[in-house]
């Protein structure tokens, strides 16, 4: 048999705060030598370091809305009509639902080595020779926090909000030069986000019945949130999202340059061998619920376990081009890789 499920429509008004916080060290050093006139060496090392720290703060204050809100296709407007969407600028409607917090970091560790030496041939149509070899070692690795198990201490839209931490919010100017812009909706409220979860944290908050729960069910349903390291929004560290990748390569290499008097061209092969290994964490998903009262989806996981994944080959690559000036206005060139 089938089933088809509608949710409710809803009237959310979202603070979304994303930074990008990064930082980067790159140190390098160049050496140049040359033992006689037509031999030149040279080496190169660089090292990097960069991190990037990613809070997020995604909180979502709204109401489940009493109509069914309507669209209707304009012709020759680039946006329909919105309409019935009732009352969506009373404060007094707004509840609290769904918050999240996040704090994802990633780092990367790189260093690179290059030693090449240049031959310069004379009276011969071979007139270079260049050998060489370069060794990289790279680490990326992310970690991901967040309250996976808290975010949902309100979802229901069961808890009305303070009105004083809210705020009329009205588009100014909306998409200027579009037809039907001024036929949706233009204002909504706005919040401090740290102000709305300082509110949402409260012990006597927590502790209000919500989701079908008797008050004795929420008052355990409090204590849990509350015995969550940082609270209900604290970041905690999601093992099943973390990854941690290591790549070394050791390249050697030899190119040659040839010429005569009306041709040129170039020949050379690199052997590349390359190395990784991955890790990260299994984690099993044991059970996926619906909020009591909502439909918004809570997951539940089981314990980590540790993955390492090795792999190792070689590839050579060679690779040659030849030009010919047939005339003073005609050339013709191959090339093979």
């Amino acid at each position: 048999m089938l089933s088809q499920r509608v949710s409710l429509s809803q009237d959310d008004n979202i603070v979304n705060n994303n930074d990008r916080r990064t930082e980067t060290y790159p140190v390098g050093r160049n050496l140049k030598w040359n033992p006689a006139d037509d031999v030149e060496v040279r080496f190169d090392a660089s090292t990097s370091k960069a991190k990037q720290r990613n809070p997020i703060q995604f909180v979502v204050v709204g109401s489940l809305a009493q109509t069914s809100p309507r669209f209707d296709l304009n012709k020759g407007e680039d946006l329909p009509t919105a309409s019935n969407f009732g009352n969506i600028t009373d404060a007094s409607l707004m509840r609290a639902h769904y918050t999240g917090a996040e704090n994802n970091r990633v780092s990367d560790r790189s260093s690179e080595f290059h030693l090449d030496t240049d031959y310069q041939i004379q009276n011969s149509i071979l007139k270079t020779v260049r050998i060489g070899m370069a060794y990289s070692d790279r680490t990326k690795q992310r970690r991901f926090f967040y309250n996976f198990d808290g975010g949902c201490a309100y979802c229901g839209y069961d808890i009305p909000m303070d009105t004083s931490l809210l705020s009329p919010f009205k588009l100014d100017n909306f998409l200027p030069g579009v037809s039907g812009s001024q036929n949706v909706p233009q204002q909504f409220f706005t919040y401090d986000p740290n102000a709305v979860i300082a509110f949402l944290s409260n012990p006597t908050n927590l502790a209000r019945a919500r989701q079908g729960r008797t008050a004795a069910e929420q008052a355990a349903e409090a204590a849990r949130l509350l015995a969550l390291p940082g609270g209900p929004y604290g970041v905690r560290e999601n093992p099943g999202s973390q990854l941690n990748v290591n790549e070394r390569l050791l390249a050697t290499y030899i190119a040659m340059s040839f010429g005569g008097d009306n041709w040129s061209g170039n020949a050379g092969v690199r052997v590349v061998r390359t190395q990784t290994e991955s890790r990260g964490f299994a984690q099993p998903v044991l059970d996926i619920t619906n909020t009591r009262g909502d439909d918004t989806l809570v997951f539940t996981y089981g314990a980590s376990t540790l993955v390492s994944v090795g792999n190792s080959y070689v590839n050579a690559l060679p690779s040659a081009n030849i030009k010919f000036n047939v005339t003073d206005k005609l050339i013709t060139r191959a090339a093979f890789s």
